[in-house]
C-alpha cells in the first residue's frame, strides 16, 4: 500500500502519527509523509500602510518553512525509529490543495490526517483541511479527531 500522512507539528497531526504507529502491518507500506507552509495571508485589520510589509511576509513565510521541517522531520524520524519504510516531503501552498495534489503525483491509496477542534464560526472563516480532503479526495481517508486517542481503551 502506497499511503501519506499529513503533519503540522499540531497535537491532532501527532495524534495521527500514533494512530499510524499501532498498526504493525502498515511497516510495510510505502508511508509518505508531507508537512504544508501555507502561504502567508494578510490579517485584519491593515496597518495604516495596508497589509505587512514585503519583508514581514517573507519572515513569515520562513518561519512557516521552519515550523514545517521541525514537523516533518519529527514524524520521519520516529517513523524511522519503529520500522516504517518512510519519505518526507516538504510542500508550499495551500494545505489542502498541496496534500491532494501531492497524494495524487504520488498515487497513494490512503491520506492519514488530524483534525483539531475548531470553533464552527472559525471554520466557516478559515476553512478546515479535512473537510476539504473529505469533499475532494476519491480515495481511502483517516481522519483522527483530536483527543480521539486519550478516549480509547486500547492501548
Amino acid at each position: 500500500m502506497n499511503a501519506l500522512l499529513a503533519v503540522d507539528g499540531s497535537n491532532s497531526a501527532k495524534q495521527a502519527l500514533q494512530w499510524l504507529q499501532a498498526f504493525e502491518w502498515a511497516r510495510t507500506w510505502e508511508l509518505h509523509v508531507v508537512s504544508v507552509v501555507a502561504p502567508w495571508t494578510p490579517t485584519w485589520p491593515p496597518t495604516s500602510n495596508g497589509w505587512l510589509p514585503p519583508s514581514c511576509a517573507e519572515q513569515l513565510l520562513e518561519e512557516g518553512r521552519q515550523s514545517g521541517q521541525a514537523a516533518l522531520r519529527e514524524a520521519t524520524h520516529t517513523l524511522r525509529k519503529r520500522g516504517f519504510n518512510v519519505k518526507g516531503h516538504l510542500r508550499q501552498g495551500e494545505p489542502a490543495t498541496a496534500i491532494l495534489n501531492l497524494a495524487r503525483d504520488l498515487d497513494v491509496e490512503l491520506i492519514i490526517a488530524g483534525r483539531s477542534p475548531t470553533a464552527p464560526w472559525l471554520r466557516w472563516l478559515t476553512g478546515s483541511v479535512s473537510r476539504e480532503l473529505l469533499a475532494h479526495w476519491g480515495g481511502s481517508l483517516v481522519v483522527v479527531p483530536a483527543g480521539a486517542l486519550a478516549a480509547s481503551s486500547c492501548s
